[in-house]
C-alpha cells in the first residue's frame, strides 16, 4: 500500500524546489509574461498554460475542455515539459482583458498542474466515449491518439506547430442550426460600375558606386524614374470610357489630374441613368423568379418586397432581388423599382 501524502498545504514541502529552478523575477500572482520569463531562466523547461471551457450556461468550468492559453515555443525541444490550468475566480475574467497579463486588484488566480500523460488522461477521459488511456499534442490539440507511439510519430512528421511554435488550437464543431457560413457583404458580391486599368513606365538609372557603400548589405544600384503613364477605364458593360496614354518627365500629377477629370465624368453618368427596358424573356424571368439574384435567399419570406434588380448605367434587367438586400447597397450605384 502507498501511504497517502500529508500536510500538502505546508511550505516546507516546496522548498527543496527552490534550488532546482529559478524563480528570479518572477511577480506573485504570476501572469503569462512571468511564465515566459521562467522559461528564460530555466532553460530546461518548456511551460504550456490552459484555461478551462466555460459550459454553455457559463455557470462551471468544464475541465474536459481546455482551451490553449500560452502555448510554449520549446514544446518536445527541453527536458521539462510542465503543463498548467489557470482558474480564475472574480467579476472579471482575466481571458475578458485587453491586457491578459494585467492581473487585476480582487481576481483570485490558481495554477494546478497537470501530472505527465497520467494527469492528461484523467483530466481529459470524457473527451469522447472511448475512455481508454489518450495522449494529446500540445501544440496541436488535435483528437487525441490511443498509443504513445502514434503521439511521437506526429510530434516528428506531422504536427504543424514544429514550423509554428504558437500554432495551438482545439478543435471546436458547429452545433445544428449553426453550421452553414453565408456571405453577407452584398456590396461585395456586385460588379463595381467603372473600372480602371493603370500602368506606370519607368526609366533604370544606374547610380555610381560610393565609397561608405561597400560595408553595407544592402546598396542602391538603379533609380528608378517615371517616364509615361496611361490607364484604361472600362464600364461593367465592357465599354471603354476613357483611354488615356502619354510620355511626360511629369507623368505622375498629369495622371493623377486626368483621373480626376474622369471621376467627374463617372459622377455624371452615375446620377443620370438610361430608363429601363424590359423584353420579353425579362418579364418571363421576373414573373418566374423564386429566388433572391444576390443572397440566393426565397422570395417568399415574410417581409421581403420583391424588386427588380438591374444594371444602373445601361439598364439591362438582371434579375429579381429582396428588398432587404438592395437596401444594403448605396442608392448612388444602384436603383430599385416595387413591383405592384
Amino acid at each position: 500500500m502507498c501511504r497517502r501524502a500529508q500536510h500538502l498545504n505546508e511550505i516546507n514541502r516546496n522548498q527543496r524546489y527552490g534550488t532546482m529552478v529559478n524563480f528570479t523575477g518572477i511577480n506573485a500572482p504570476a501572469s503569462l509574461r512571468d511564465i515566459d520569463r521562467f522559461e528564460e531562466n530555466n532553460p530546461t523547461f518548456a511551460v504550456n498554460d490552459f484555461k478551462p471551457v466555460l459550459s454553455e450556461k457559463g455557470e462551471e468550468l468544464k475541465t474536459h475542455k481546455l482551451d490553449p492559453l500560452r502555448i510554449s515555443e520549446y514544446n518536445y525541444r527541453r527536458e521539462h515539459l510542465v503543463d498548467l490550468i489557470l482558474f480564475t475566480q472574480g467579476e472579471e475574467g482575466l481571458t475578458d482583458r485587453r491586457n491578459i497579463n494585467d492581473v487585476p486588484e480582487g481576481l483570485n488566480t490558481h495554477y494546478c498542474l497537470i501530472n505527465g500523460e497520467a494527469g492528461w488522461h484523467r483530466i481529459m477521459r470524457n473527451w469522447n466515449k472511448h475512455h481508454d488511456h489518450k495522449y494529446f499534442c500540445r501544440h496541436c490539440l488535435r483528437a487525441p491518439f490511443s498509443r504513445l507511439d502514434l503521439l511521437e510519430d506526429h510530434i516528428a512528421f506531422n504536427c504543424h506547430g514544429r514550423n509554428n511554435p504558437y500554432a495551438g488550437q482545439r478543435e471546436i464543431f458547429p452545433k445544428k442550426g449553426k453550421h452553414i457560413s453565408k456571405f453577407t457583404n452584398i456590396k461585395a458580391l456586385l460588379k463595381a460600375p467603372f473600372v480602371i486599368y493603370p500602368d506606370n513606365e519607368c526609366d533604370s538609372n544606374k547610380l555610381d558606386e560610393k565609397e561608405e557603400d561597400k560595408n553595407k548589405n544592402t546598396v542602391k544600384t538603379q533609380k528608378q524614374v517615371n517616364n509615361s503613364f496611361g490607364y484604361v477605364m472600362i464600364q461593367n458593360d465592357s465599354d471603354i470610357i476613357s483611354n488615356v496614354f502619354r510620355r511626360t518627365a511629369n507623368s505622375v500629377e498629369e495622371k493623377w489630374k486626368n483621373m480626376q477629370e474622369d471621376l467627374q465624368m463617372v459622377k455624371e453618368i452615375l446620377q443620370n441613368p438610361v430608363e429601363l427596358k424590359m423584353t420579353t424573356s425579362d418579364w418571363e424571368k421576373h414573373n418566374s423568379a423564386r429566388k433572391c439574384y444576390l443572397c440566393d435567399g426565397l422570395l417568399q419570406e415574410v417581409r421581403y418586397n420583391k424588386v427588380k434588380y438591374y444594371d444602373n448605367e445601361t439598364q439591362v434587367f438582371i434579375g429579381m432581388d429582396n428588398n432587404i438586400d438592395t437596401s444594403l447597397l448605396n442608392p448612388k450605384h444602384s436603383e430599385t423599382l416595387l413591383q405592384r
